[in-house]
């Protein structure tokens, strides 16, 4: 009994210090966009030919659950350049929205698989959801922390944002598939990026107006400022880079900026829609700086903003029972209500 008890106060107390924070109605809605998708996301439409499997040990009565598996556009950093996901495909009739839910590649699993969780667990199959897996990073840092020069080290952080490149051409990829699906409602996709997954899902749905919707969960713009100040993995790379080459801080933001030039959302603000797009940041993101937050949100064209007011790692603690579910709940209201 004493241990339930502090487990609820400790629930009520994280629940008070998630608190949101949307910018007024007057400042939301209000940008202009212009569709358009940059030359360096351009492609020829190959079909993917997906090869599928069942899992059907996650079938239910809503869902039929099949592993999905592709050849990637180029280099994504995954085993033999595939793109390999979880479909969960509705067995309701007509056809449905599809939600994409991104990984944080080479990382945690669970933000993404939590989220699946709760649209398949809400939605009842009134949404398809397609998780894509993400076991290796797009960005490599071991090889980043034993470049022998500065060259070399700026081509392993361009050869990262390559990687990002044909993970978003990918997506569009995906759209094509979907679109001959007679389960899938092409025209509400709806994606979902967590940390580096938002970072890539602003700069897909900035290059591909077929994202109707999209939550992008403590990302940021800027790439170059995340570097240079993130902690993590991104923090200890930069150390031993910094010391082999005797960089401070602003030399290691200058050498990798123009490497990760084409991955900047900046570089595309005002294609999207706002009223398409829930921001959810960490108001003390020691990953994400604020500046690299709002630079996300003018980019967006202001759009809808919630605020969780602890660290970066911390407010995926949002998504736990400890913290009432607060983040996916969230996610699935602003889905239910605008997909």
């Amino acid at each position: 009994m004493t241990r339930l008890v502090g487990l609820m106060a400790f629930a009520l107390f994280l629940s008070g210090c998630l608190s949101h924070s949307r910018m007024p109605a007057s400042n939301r809605y209000t940008a202009s966009f212009e569709h358009k998708t940059e030359d360096i996301f351009q492609y020829s439409a190959v079909p993917l030919n997906p090869q599928f499997s069942d899992l059907s040990e996650e079938d239910n009565r809503h869902y039929q659950v099949q592993r999905m598996v592709f050849s990637s556009f180029g280099d994504n950093g995954q085993e033999g350049n595939l793109v390999t996901a979880d479909f969960h495909k509705s067995t309701r009739s007509g056809a449905q929205p599809l939600v994409i839910v991104l990984p944080i590649w080479g990382t945690y699993t669970f933000p993404s698989v939590r989220m699946v969780g709760t649209l398949r667990k809400k939605s009842r199959g009134r949404m398809n959801v397609l998780r894509i897996h993400g076991p290796e990073p797009i960005y490599k840092w071991s090889n980043m922390e034993q470049a022998e020069s500065a060259q070399a080290f700026a081509e392993e952080v361009a050869e990262g944002t390559e990687r990002v490149r044909n993970t978003v051409i990918d997506l569009r990829r995906l759209l094509d598939w979907a679109q001959d699906q007679p389960g899938i409602d092409s025209d509400r996709v709806a994606l979902i990026g967590f940390s580096m997954g938002a970072v890539v899902s602003s700069i897909a749905i900035s290059n591909e107006p077929r994202f109707s919707r999209s939550v992008l969960v403590m990302g940021g713009a800027n790439p170059s400022e995340i570097f240079a100040h993130c902690d993590g993995k991104l923090g200890d790379t930069r150390e031993v880079v910094s010391e082999r080459f005797g960089w401070d801080r602003t030399r290691y933001q200058e050498t990798v900026a123009e490497v990760l030039e084409f991955g900047n959302v900046m570089n595309y603000a005002g294609r999207v829609d706002p009223r398409g797009v829930l921001m959810i940041e960490a108001g003390k993101d020691d990953c994400m700086p604020e500046s690299s937050r709002r630079a996300l949100w003018e980019a967006m064209g202001q759009p809808a903003r919630i605020t969780l007011n602890y660290g970066h790692k911390m407010s995926f603690m949002a998504m736990t029972n400890f913290g009432l579910n607060l983040l996916p709940r969230q996610v699935y209201r602003f889905l239910r209500n605008n997909l």
